[in-house]
Parts: structure tokens; sequence; C-alpha cells
């Protein structure tokens, strides 16, 4: 399963043939079975923890573009960080690891008190490489918001 929408009311889907394959007119066929250790027959079970360590993820290449949950939503201790990574003069972009939806700024965080700026409906990868040519061209603040609205 991968969630494939920011917004989307039907967001969690299995692309292709299923997670083990598909149930359809009335027959299960399976094209795959689990090779690999899983759930609770495992040493990494959780069935007695509450919370898991925090990792996070980030993309950035001479900016940096945030890989964030559901609407581009990042806890609030990182969006603190964030804040602070803007206020030393490097453009953070707000985007999704979510598949498709849009990312809109001030949805979820206040782009606007943080500095961030909102990808709108690109993903990750691609707000790198608009990030990166904004940058080669030499535009900053509202600017880079602007480009990110137009494309």
């Amino acid at each position: 399963m991968t969630k494939s929408s920011t917004t989307d009311v039907q967001t969690f889907v299995s692309p292709g043939p299923g997670l083990l394959g598909t149930a359809s007119y009335g027959r299960i066929r399976y094209f795959r079975r689990p090779t690999h250790l899983h759930t609770h027959a495992t040493e990494f079970s959780v069935k007695d923890r509450n919370v898991l360590p925090r990792v996070d993820v980030l993309y950035a290449h001479e900016g940096m573009v945030i890989a964030g949950m559901g609407s581009g939503s990042v806890p609030a201790a990182v969006a603190r960080t964030l804040a602070d990574v803007v206020a030393s003069g490097v453009i953070v972009v707000r985007s999704s690891r979510v598949g498709s939806g849009d990312v809109g700024r001030n949805i979820e965080l206040d782009d606007d008190g943080l500095g961030l700026v909102a990808s709108g409906q690109l993903n990750p990868q691609k707000s790198r490489v608009l990030l990166q040519l904004c940058l080669a061209h030499g535009l900053r603040g509202d600017a880079v918001q602007d480009a990110f609205y137009r494309y």
C-alpha cells in the first residue's frame, strides 16, 4: 500500500497487481508471496512499544526541499528548525513524499511565518530542480514562491 495523494479521500492504493495478487471476477489470483520476514514474527516486533525513534529524511542541494508527510507537513520541532535555516539565508521548499496532490501555501503550516515555499503540485524531485533553477537565476524571497505558482 502507498499513499497516492495528499488530499484525495481514497488516497491509499496498491498499484499494479496488488500487494500479493488480485481479487476480481469472483476469483483470487496470487502473483507473489512474502519472502522477507515481517510483522510480529521477527526481532523487530513493536507489540510492546508505543513510539519508535525519530528518523528524518531530507532531500537537499544548494537549498532545501523537505519531503514532508501528507500535505507537506512536518513535526513542530522540525518546523522551528526550518525557520532557523531560512533565517540563515537558505531557501526551504515544502513538498510531500505522497505521490500526488497539492501542497498549498499556509495549509498545514504557517509558511508566511516560517518563511517556507510551498511546492504546489511538484514532488520533491521536481521541486529540487525548480529550486536549482531559481537559485541559478538569482531568485530570492517571494520570487521563488511565484516560480512555484507558475510552474
